[in-house]
């Protein structure tokens, strides 16, 4: 069995979520109304944790480069669900034979990383707005977030208006979930972060 030590949870979730964002500010955003533009610097996101990167792109963006930078953003942001489930089901917070406790504030947030993961793990990770289930996953993700994009061409998954929002909210849900599961623990979990 697994140990539930909260702290260490937690410790391994801060770890992913930071390589995320080193990866990301290397393939931040790129705004179509960019072409042509030669030199760029990380966005300001990026640089509040420390990664302040420049970019030269020689003769300028065109949008075949614009297309493939935010291709790679986005395959790094399916990567960042992926990797949070799998943590979260070693530590048995999630899975197939773990229930969501809708008990704790944040399991709305837990379970649209859930079905995210269901889609990017077991498919090409690409979004079909045919599907129902999928434009159904969709359309919670733009109302529960409050984003702007009515009909995305994708799951919509901006890392400061939703990836950081679910891994901050998965992190309280763990660390609640795995409290009431071992009240001792819960003490010293408190006093290290």
């Amino acid at each position: 069995m697994v140990s539930k030590n909260v702290s260490t949870l937690l410790r391994e979730m801060d770890n992913i979520w930071k390589k995320t964002t080193k990866c990301r500010s290397l393939f931040p955003y790129a705004d179509r109304n960019s072409v042509g533009q030669q030199k760029a610097r990380t966005a300001p996101y990026y640089r509040q944790f420390g990664f302040d990167v420049g970019f030269d792109f020689g003769m300028g963006l065109t949008i075949d480069a614009i297309d493939e930078i935010n291709s790679v953003g986005h395959y790094i942001n399916q990567n960042f669900v992926i990797r949070l489930f799998a943590l979260l089901e070693y530590y048995q917070i999630i899975g197939n034979n773990v229930q969501l406790d809708h008990t704790i504030k944040e399991w709305e947030e837990v379970d649209i990383l859930r079905r995210l993961r269901g889609k990017f793990a077991h498919s090409s990770g690409g979004y079909n707005p045919d599907d129902p289930e999928q434009k159904k996953l969709c359309q919670r993700i733009v109302r529960h977030f409050g984003l702007n994009d009515t009909n995305p061409p994708d799951f919509p998954l901006p890392i400061d208006e939703v990836l950081e929002r679910i891994f901050c909210a998965c992190k309280r849900y763990a660390k609640e979930f795995l409290n009431n599961q071992n009240p001792e623990e819960s003490r010293t979990a408190e006093t290290e972060t």
